[in-house]
């Protein structure tokens, strides 16, 4: 209703440019962000948003975020990233991952798209890929694990997972490429 109430946003086109050096907003804790929006027709276009830390080459994505159907929120998104860290990808999410991976992050790809008008809705529909490669690091899987249903908000029982220190194991090379159908993330190469 914010949309079709307001002259500005529902007639004529807006853009907007963003550099900032921090933004917090939940659990995103970007240090240095820079992008290109624009919004028109009730479209909020990302044509480009990338998401710098410290001396590592940006995380980059674009997408957009349909606010035509009243009774539900569409949005398409493309994440992508080559020669980062592992680190530096999971400091995007402030502590919510611990120290759950480490390493030389060669090459990231993320295409999501989903729609509804809560939360739940979003989950539910959510499809897209997940693939990326990491060489030379170390992994914690109950970090991961833990930052994953944080995030997304899953538990395995009726309360929260509790964070227990975990075992960080070393790795010379992890590679995934993962589908994401209705909510559910499904993979035959890992």
């Amino acid at each position: 209703s914010l949309v079709d109430n307001s002259y500005l946003l529902s007639h004529g086109i807006s853009k907007i440019t963003i550099n900032v050096e921090k933004f917090n907003y939940k659990f995103w804790q970007l240090k240095n962000m820079a992008g290109n929006l624009a919004f028109k027709n009730k479209i909020l276009e990302i044509n480009r948003l990338d998401a710098y830390t410290m001396k590592d080459k940006p995380i980059q994505s674009q997408g957009m975020v349909s606010l035509e159907d009243p009774k539900a929120i569409q949005f398409e998104t493309t994440i992508w990233a080559r020669n980062n860290t592992a680190e530096k990808l999971l400091d995007l999410f402030g502590p919510t991952f611990g120290n759950g991976l480490s390493g030389k992050l060669k090459s990231l790809k993320v295409t999501l798209k989903s729609k509804g008008n809560s939360w739940g809705e979003i989950k539910k529909s959510l499809g897209g890929r997940l693939m990326f490669k990491i060489d030379s690091g170390k992994i914690n899987t109950t970090s991961l694990k833990y930052g994953v249903f944080n995030l997304f908000g899953f538990s395995e029982k009726s309360g929260d997972t509790p964070r227990e220190p975990g075992n960080t194991v070393p790795f010379e090379r992890i590679m995934g490429d993962f589908a994401i159908h209705d909510g559910i993330a499904e993979t035959e190469k890992f």
